[in-house]
């Protein structure tokens, strides 16, 4: 069973004026090993025959292809356009191509890949793969086809799995449109409805709905320009939909995971074509965003068209004209349609906070506990830092997303007592406890110089203001609104204390009239030596140690902005250790808490 089936279906003579004539072959590919929709693509004699030479490395590097003689038909200087060389030359090239699909070592080569444009996503199956491993779809087993025996849809995933699930089927089926339009109203039904909880997407989800599993391809492969143009044009619309903060309110989370893809995805998506071909303006829109959000590819990777590339010019420069940007146009107005992280400068941190005026509070709080979960099972690429001698067990670790530029803190420690006393303890510090600049030693966290209570919304949710210190000047100072979640499952003994930052924050109109002077009273005080800073989700869990159960295993899980991770980095390069001293100091407040009680 072979990865691929190749198929010359056509050859065309090709005449431009003022050069010779040549004839190029139309190659129809398909996978044998998922439902990837087929492609086509056309070559030269020229590229076969440089694919040839490097085959012919690949073979003599490998003493168990040693005994392999590939043959191809040999270059012909007369009658070189008669239609019956044309025919067998087509014949033999064909034959030659299936000399090569039936080695894996040469089908699974680069190389190969690369004269096919074998799909990125297609590779990682095939990688993965050993060959021969599922059968062709189509092939009954059992008197069951096994193309549906492998799209089995399992209904003991999350309705939001199933629905991706369901949507990846569908774009391998004639039914492509219907899926999308399908999967759309289903999402953006569940993200405005009032009564039903929001759809909870996690990054790994929006991954594989942009890129497809095992067997199907996903979002992106759909956006190729290939059989119905009606498919690719609402596989793009749904794209950029996705994309849209205007439509989706968590876009912020779709272009991250968006803008984390290999790029030879973008490539992938023929943009060039969406640009030159399409009526609509979702292909420019994409482009815009790669080009902002990316601006380290180059662009031919995405749009390799030089007219393309020129026409999308020509429509950004009118974009700019008719509405103006930040940092560009005439009017200096923001007008984009995703969060434009390259041209926002200093909104740009706002951008990354939750909208206050748009969202629910327990909406937030559900996408929050949801990311925090998701950074808890990141466990990748993370740097160690040399932490202070201590008996707690502590451990720092750190990394910087290089897309994002974004940064993600780990500490774990242990504490000398149970779960629930360091939840209480934690809590009330970070809740209940209000503080100025003219008090010292409140809290657990010797960077907080200032904090306030700014509204309960209910017993478990709290607006919170925090001012930090800087490290390198006592004029400088970071502050963070937080909507601060706690969450305690007292018979399993785990406890959650989260934060992420709002903007756009209003106190209810029910609030008292103190809440609404604590309020204006925050605003007022920001002045040119605070900064407003954002914290992405972020906080504490904790849950019993292994070995007691009467003792605890806490992890604080930061995700800063490129900004705000100025509030810890002098510790993570080694040029403080206050914030290690901070972690430690939680055991010690809390057993003089527990003496002073006695």
């Amino acid at each position: 069973m072979t990865d691929l089936s190749i198929k010359i279906i056509n050859s065309s003579a090709i005449r431009d004026r003022g050069k010779r004539a040549y004839t190029i072959y139309e190659i129809e590919v398909r996978s044998n090993t998922t439902t990837t929709i087929p492609w086509t693509l056309f070559k030269r004699y020229s590229e076969f025959d440089n694919l040839h030479m490097q085959l012919q490395k690949i073979i003599s590097g490998d003493k168990d292809l040693e005994a392999l003689k590939l043959t191809l038909p040999p270059k012909t200087f007369t009658r070189s356009m008669a239609a019956d060389v044309v025919a067998k030359r087509q014949k033999d090239l064909e034959a030659y191509l299936q000399q090569i699909v039936v080695i894996p070592v040469l089908m699974r080569s680069k190389v190969m890949w690369d004269f096919l444009n074998v799909p990125e996503s297609l590779r990682f199956v095939l990688r993965n793969r050993p060959s021969g491993t599922r059968p062709n779809p189509g092939l009954q087993i059992n008197g069951i086809d096994s193309s549906a025996a492998y799209s089995h849809i399992d209904q003991n995933q999350s309705e939001e799995e199933r629905e991706v699930s369901m949507l990846l089927k569908g774009l391998s089926q004639k039914t492509r449109v219907k899926a999308l339009h399908k999967f759309e109203n289903w999402y953006f039904e569940k993200t405005t409805s009032k009564s039903a909880p929001p759809p909870n997407m996690s990054r790994e989800l929006i991954r594989k709905l942009y890129t497809g599993d095992e067997v199907h391809q996903g979002l992106v492969h759909s956006c190729r320009m290939l059989q119905s143009k009606v498919a690719w044009r609402t596989s793009i619309a749904l794209l950029v939909h996705l994309l849209d903060i205007e439509r989706n309110k968590y876009a912020r989370v779709f272009t991250e995971v968006f803008l984390s893809l290999q790029q030879g995805l973008y490539k992938e998506m023929y943009l060039q074509q969406h640009i030159k071909e399409s009526t609509h303006d979702d292909g420019f829109k994409i482009v815009q965003l790669i080009k902002n959000r990316r601006p380290e590819l180059d662009r031919k990777m995405y749009v390799p068209d030089d007219d393309a590339w020129k026409r999308y010019e020509k429509w950004e420069k009118l974009q700019e004209d008719s509405f103006g940007v930040i940092g560009g146009g005439h009017n200096k107005r923001r007008n984009a349609w995703f969060e434009d992280a390259a041209n926002i400068n200093d909104n740009m941190e706002q951008a990354f906070a939750y909208n206050w005026a748009e969202l629910e509070y327990k909406e937030v709080s559900e996408n929050i506990f949801s990311l925090f979960r998701e950074l808890s099972m990141d466990e990748k690429d993370y740097q160690k830092v040399n932490a202070i001698k201590n008996d707690c067990g502590l451990k720092v670790r750190y990394k910087k997303d290089p897309f994002t530029k974004q940064w993600k803190l780990k500490i774990t420690f242990a504490v000398d007592h149970p779960p629930e006393s360091v939840y209480n303890f934690l809590s009330t510090q970070m809740i209940n406890v209000h503080w100025t600049a003219d008090q010292s030693d409140m809290s657990w966290n010797t960077k907080i110089i200032q904090q306030q209570q700014v509204e309960k919304l209910d017993a478990m949710h709290f607006i919170i203001h925090q001012t930090y210190k800087s490290f390198n000047s006592m004029y400088k100072f970071s502050d963070f609104l937080l909507l601060t979640c706690l969450r305690k499952d007292v018979q399993a003994k785990r406890f959650h204390i989260l934060f992420a930052s709002v903007n756009n924050y209003r106190v209810s109109l029910h609030s008292s009239q103190q809440q609404q002077s604590k309020m204006q009273q925050i605003l007022k005080n920001n002045n040119s030596n605070t900064k407003r800073a954002i914290l992405l989700p972020s906080g504490f869990e904790i849950r019993p140690a292994k070995d007691n159960v009467n003792k605890s295993h806490v992890s604080f899980r930061a995700h800063y902005t490129n900004e705000s991770v100025l509030t810890v980095s002098a510790d993570l390069l080694g040029e403080t250790d206050e914030l290690f001293h901070s972690v430690l100091r939680i055991e010690q407040l809390i057993s003089a808490e527990m003496v002073h009680i006695k």
